[in-house]
């Protein structure tokens, strides 16, 4: 019996200490790389009209994830400016942030991975612990995406690879 119990709490340390392989996400002409020791932990077609994917960085006391979103067909007159405030009031909505003084800064042009882009950075405390973040939005002629990143300000260095490798690869029609 001994062994037996050994031999099965072995098997869940050894599989629960895996990191999650690199994948190729492809999806309605959206494609990225998520990076070894990260994994899609949610996504959603959104009634045919877009899509929304959640990545969050292997580990319990992990803090990295990333938040890739796309609307086709959207409204042509929705700006940067309007795609922002609809990211900052969803934002504001959820609890943990509402009850976590989140504060945005102010917008400005950027690109994401070599394309045009408008941006806002973000902070919050979850838990005490501070945390930022980045809200990307590119549009093209056929959507409206959003790449958000963030995490704890003390896991930067350990997120900063996986979040490179996700913008370096992303790829859209």
């Amino acid at each position: 019996m001994k062994n037996l119990l050994f031999l099965i709490l072995s098997s869940v340390i050894f599989f629960s200490c895996n990191e999650s392989p690199e994948t190729k996400f492809e999806k309605d002409g959206v494609s990225f790389i998520c990076p070894q020791g990260w994994a899609i932990t949610d996504q959603e077609n959104l009634d045919g009209d877009g899509y929304y994917i959640s990545i969050e960085k292997d580990g319990f006391n992990s803090s990295g994830l990333a938040i890739i979103s796309w609307f086709d067909n959207f409204d042509n007159n929705f700006s940067f400016e309007d795609h922002l405030r609809f990211w900052e009031e969803g934002l504001k909505e959820e609890l943990t942030l509402d009850a976590s003084n989140i504060i945005f800064g102010d917008y400005y042009d950027n690109t994401f991975n070599n394309s045009r882009s408008m941006s806002t950075n973000y902070t919050f405390n979850f838990l005490g612990i501070p945390h930022d973040g980045t809200i990307n939005i590119i549009h093209s002629a056929d959507k409206k995406i959003s790449v958000v990143f963030q995490g704890a300000i003390e896991d930067k260095a350990k997120n900063k690879k996986g979040f490179e490798m996700i913008e370096n690869n992303f790829k859209f029609e």
